[in-house]
């Protein structure tokens, strides 16, 4: 916006970069002093009343130019002249930092060292925060009119007085006009910027629609993009209108006009919009109970001059409610909206009257012309002698302007619309042994290299096309022929001709470019290092943010780095625990190292339980505080398995060479006591032979005989737990050889229990000693038996045949390994007591039993008939759920079937 009555607008650029932001400033700040000193002189003497007008923002918002059209006409009411009106547009929205706002405070005081003014009105809460901050002591004995949103809390008065004029919005009423106008509506989308200043305009939309929310569907759209809100409000929707409050900043952190995205809302919106206030009038709203931005000028002139008046009996705090029905005829038009049912008293803009409501008052003007042409000759006399002191004013600044650019440190130049050159500093002359005579005139194809010169001459056509300012760097070849590198500032320029120029600064940045360079080589070489490890490794925030991800640890995650970078670690892997590890580190500074942790992939099922070797490395900042995390995982799965494979692998080696040695050891004892007890037994048979049947001794000699059977019984049970008993090996049908011990088997078990024979047939042949066979099956049925003690309960003997591979035969924890193929299995299942694992370790070794009494030899004699036949055993067993034993023995062939069945 271009003020009619602004004197002397402050200039800020927000264009520098940081590290020359505060060497620009002072050089701009000292030239602007200047300009305003050499034009004091033709200022006029202030003997009128005199306010300085402060806008927060910049001055091209169209409630601004609203604003204006009321607070300078009521100024004039009061009494204060264009002339001694000063306007100052601070642009604080777009520069939050402290250094500028006291560097703004400086320039504001030297500016105006000179002037005393009456009153000051700080429009937007930004000013009036800037003025009881930084701007605390600018006028300190200056009352103010602070035109704000939401009432400032606890404002200090000080030699200051402060008059706050609090305007409102009426969201509420805006929606029943809105409902009025459509009564069928049944969704509203609220449209809305993102940052803090839309915040006010958004919360009076959500109290407005708190009464609605059981009849209607409310969306927000606050939260996203403007182009993401456009194509939202593009949608086709029925029965559903648009609230737009104000939208300076979206999500994205783009900056709009709050006119300029309320056209795009408009243009591509399916559903009528309405607003707050009167200058998005013609923009794109319908209307609403619009707040008068035009009014609020007014009232608030008014209260500068009652300021100036030395008016007592003002308030601290005045509410302003100018509001009113204001719609949009065209828009109404474009929806198909009814005049009737506006309210009363509603003002239409862009109403097409007849001829006369049309042009009454230009023929009541025309016929005032003619008086008035006098008093528009005497205007222009009073106008051309007011231009001519500021031409000379204007003189005065170049010749300022002039002699400061010739003598700045920084290079300058100029260049007209052709490209040749009509200014050069001493600087740059200097720099570049450049002689005026030499460079007057001449473009730079004439002076530079031809890259470098298309180079200069398309940012100059950007300049000069869009009118805005450019800064970019360009390299520049040195006399030594060595290339340099310069940060410029190119700007439009006028004359007073209104021929344009591009002006030109420019700031050698050569050692900070080689620096910056070297910098990113060695970020490039540490990321490639980085990506090329196996270890897992990111960078997180204090968050707990990907700000970094490699290689390695986006492949195990089944992502790309650049998609995980800015997503939360927890809301991919959540975990209450890690977190509290995460946070401990955080907060203490003290690192974590963690060691084959488990972790199960909730996206990747099929991978089961993994193992990580974890680092959780807190980064340090100057300060010693932690800004950050490095994590680091490392698999160990495939390690953590190979130690458990090795250790099951040595227990199953000390568990075969221990029963080796037990074999040994009962296979030499059972051998030695074998050819013993043959001795005792052929000895009694021979005494028994030549004894009389009814000697004395003949009963003892059966005693001995019956013992030394026993014994023999034990011995061969030794022998075959040693594997070294003599098997009869032939072809065995296993039902048959069942079939047969059924009835001794039945005779052998309690008489509580029930057994049960599940046979499968036909089965395959064994290759087996018959007896031995029988000796597994009499043994088994026996244990399950003692282990159902006098409780009542059932033994089932099943039969089966099974194809088996590794994984089937490693359930074999008794025996040594065997080859995979085809086995007849042999189950004897009871429901007796059970055992646990303990016991289960122990059931095969020599000479161990549960009972009281026993020699404890049979399960022995059944390992080491089944180590011999080249079979193996698997029992599973719980307490109180009873066990199962399975013996395998190597299948022959479908030959030898059993057809009988059990009585």
């Amino acid at each position: 916006m271009t003020s009619k009555v602004c004197k002397y607008p402050s200039v800020f650029l927000s264009f520098l970069r940081p590290c020359y932001c505060n060497v620009f400033l002072l050089l701009m700040t000292m030239l602007m002093i200047a300009v305003h000193q050499a034009s004091a002189s033709n200022a006029p003497p202030q003997t009128q009343p005199t306010v300085l007008i402060l806008y927060g923002r910049v001055s091209n918002l169209q409630s601004n130019t609203t604003i204006n059209k009321g607070l300078l006409s009521a100024l004039k009411v009061a009494g204060v002249d264009e002339r001694y009106q000063y306007q100052e547009y601070l642009d604080l929205a777009r520069h939050p930092d402290p250094d500028y706002r006291r560097e703004l405070t400086r320039f504001l005081k030297i500016k105006y060292s000179g002037v005393r003014f009456d009153a000051i009105i700080a429009l937007h809460r930004d000013a009036g925060d800037f003025m009881l901050s930084e701007g605390r002591e600018l006028f300190s004995d200056t009352p103010m009119v602070a035109v704000v949103s939401k009432r400032l809390e606890s404002m200090p008065q000080g030699k200051r007085r402060i008059v706050q004029l609090v305007y409102s919005l009426d969201a509420f009423s805006t929606i029943n006009m809105a409902l009025a106008l459509l009564p069928d509506t049944r969704e509203v989308l609220v449209v809305s910027g993102a940052t803090e200043d839309d915040a006010p305009y958004l919360g009076n939309a959500k109290d407005a629609l708190k009464s609605y929310e059981k009849k209607l569907s409310v969306k927000y759209l606050a939260s996203e993009s403007l182009p993401e809100v456009v194509k939202e409000v593009a949608k086709a929707r029925d029965h559903a209108i648009i609230l737009y409050t104000r939208l300076i900043k979206d999500a994205s952190g783009d900056t709009y006009l709050p006119t300029a995205a309320l056209a795009k809302v408009s243009q591509s919106s399916t559903s009528p919009v309405f607003g707050l206030y009167d200058s998005l009038l013609g923009a794109g709203i319908v209307g609403g109970d619009l707040l008068s931005f035009e009014k609020l000028g007014k009232e608030t002139g008014r209260l500068a001059g009652a300021l100036i008046a030395g008016q007592a009996d003002l308030e601290h705090v005045i509410s302003f409610t100018g509001h009113g029905p204001m719609f949009d005829w065209n828009e109404m038009q474009r929806w198909g909206l009814q005049k009737s049912r506006l309210p009363k008293g509603s003002v239409l803009i862009n109403y097409r009257l007849g001829f006369w409501e049309q042009y009454w008052k230009y023929v009541i003007i025309s016929l005032l012309f003619i008086s008035g042409e006098a008093v528009l000759i005497l205007y222009l006399i009073w106008n051309r002698n007011k231009r001519f002191q500021a031409e000379a004013g204007r003189k005065a600044s170049e010749r300022l302007l002039h002699s400061y650019l010739s003598n700045s440190s920084i290079v300058s130049w100029m260049k007209d619309e052709e490209g040749r050159h009509v200014f050069r500093n001493d600087t740059f002359c200097k720099r570049f042994s450049a002689q005026p005579n030499d460079w007057q005139g001449k473009t730079d194809f004439e002076l530079w290299p031809q890259d470098i010169a298309e180079e200069f001459r398309r940012n100059d056509h950007q300049v000069l096309a869009s009118g805005n300012t450019l800064e970019t760097i360009e390299p520049v070849v040195e006399m030594t022929g060595e290339t340099s590198w310069w940060l410029t500032t190119k700007f439009l320029f006028k004359d007073a001709q209104g021929q344009r120029f591009v002006g030109g600064l420019g700031i050698d940045i050569t050692q900070l470019k080689k620096v910056q360079d070297e910098a990113d080589r060695q970020h490039a070489m540490m990321t490639e290092v980085i990506n090329a490890t196996d270890v897992c490794l990111v960078y997180l925030d204090l968050d707990f943010n990907f700000v970094a991800v490699n290689n390695a640890y986006a492949a195990t995650c089944r992502m790309r780095p650049e998609d995980m970078v800015g997503r939360n670690h927890f809301a991919l892997y959540p975990g209450e625990e890690v977190e509290d590890l995460f946070r401990q580190v955080r907060d203490t500074g003290v690192p974590a190292y963690i060691r084959e942790r488990p972790f199960e992939f909730p996206d990747q099922p099929e991978r089961g339980v993994t193992y990580w070797d974890w680092s959780l490395i807190p980064v340090q900042g100057h300060n010693g505080s932690v800004i950050g995390l490095v994590f680091t995982l490392l698999e160990t799965t495939e390690r953590r398995n190979a130690q458990e494979e090795r250790l099951k692998l040595e227990r199953q080696l000390q568990d075969a060479k221990r029963m080796e040695s037990l074999g040994i050891l009962a296979g030499g004892i059972a051998h030695d006591f074998n050819n013993i007890l043959t001795a005792i037994i052929g000895n009694v048979e021979l005494a028994l032979l030549h004894s009389d049947t009814d000697s004395s001794v003949r009963e003892n000699l059966v005693r001995i005989e019956k013992s030394a059977e026993r014994a023999a019984d034990l011995a061969r049970k030794m022998l075959a737990y040693s594997g070294k008993g003599r098997f009869f090996v032939t072809p065995v049908d296993l039902n048959s050889t069942i079939e047969k011990l059924a009835g001794v088997l039945g005779s052998t078990v309690s008489p509580k229990a029930e057994l049960l024979f599940d046979l499968t047939k036909p089965l395959p042949l064994v290759e087996a000693d018959p007896d031995q066979i029988s000796q597994i099956i009499t043994n088994l049925v026996a244990n399950a038996s003692e282990s159902l003690g006098d409780q009542a309960g059932t033994i089932n003997v099943t039969t089966s045949w099974q194809d088996c591979d590794l994984q089937c035969l490693e359930r074999s924890k008794f025996s040594e390994s065997v080859p995979e193929g085809r086995y007849v299995l042999l189950e004897i299942t009871d429901s007796g007591c059970g055992m646990d694992q303990e016991t289960q370790g122990k059931i095969f070794d020599p000479f161990y039993t549960t009972k009281f009494t026993g020699r404890g030899l049979g399960l022995p004699a059944v390992q080491g008939i089944v180590r011999g036949h080249k079979g193996a055993i698997q029992v599973e067993s719980e307490p109180g759920r009873g066990s199962r034993f399975r013996v395998l023995l190597p299948a022959g062939g479908l030959e030898g079937t059993c057809m009988s069945s059990l009585s």
